[in-house]
């Protein structure tokens, strides 16, 4: 993926702001990114737009793998009512119980959500090495064992990831199995890669 010049200006009743300005970017698929920054800065703005839910302003994205995006409120995915349809029924890969295959998605908790989410993607995936996976806060509402079963299953599918976070540890998670990681910081609507 490589995001050339995108712009993002959010229009309202009191004005524009101008959410992402001049963004470039290359994806780096031998690598898990993370792009840090304080809630509100933009982060979910930036992956929608690489996933093509927003248009931007000006600029463009180019892909060259398959995408998916898992949400940061992961429910406004969900098409289906019950976690079976939304997901197959492979729920103890992602760490969900096997009897909720008849209940609504709704229903669950938070991270339950989250790995409800997770486990639609590896279903739809079913293993095509390389494709690019955006995620959205996505070890919010885990816990330790849940984040490392989710980093787990990428590493064994061979996703490359994106990972937006305002968490400045998510990072190391990937580090200390030896995965390469890259750290862009999104401030004022610029980002900028850590050295």
């Amino acid at each position: 993926m490589q995001i050339k010049n995108l712009t993002v200006i959010r229009k309202s009743y009191s004005g524009e702001r101008k959410i992402l300005n001049n963004i470039n970017f290359i994806k780096d698929h031998d690598a898990a990114d993370f792009i840090i920054s304080e809630p509100g800065a933009g982060k979910t703005t930036l992956l929608e737009t690489a996933a093509g839910l927003i248009r931007p302003s000006a600029g463009e994205i180019v892909l060259s793998k398959e995408i998916f995006l898992l949400l940061q409120i992961p429910e406004r995915g969900f098409t289906s009512a019950t976690c079976r349809e939304e997901a197959g029924g492979d729920f103890a890969s992602v760490g969900l119980p096997m009897d909720i295959g008849d209940i609504s998605p709704w229903s669950l908790s938070r991270g339950e959500k989250k790995r409800l989410a997770f486990a639609s993607i590896l279903n739809y995936n079913a293993g095509a090495r390389g494709s690019l996976i955006l995620l959205d806060d996505p070890f919010t509402d885990l816990d330790i064992s849940g984040i490392r079963l989710i980093i787990d299953k990428i590493e064994k599918v061979g996703f490359s990831p994106l990972i937006a976070t305002n968490r400045e540890n998510d990072p190391a998670l990937f580090k200390e199995r030896g995965i390469k990681v890259n750290i862009y910081r999104l401030s004022n609507g610029k980002l900028t890669k850590d050295k």
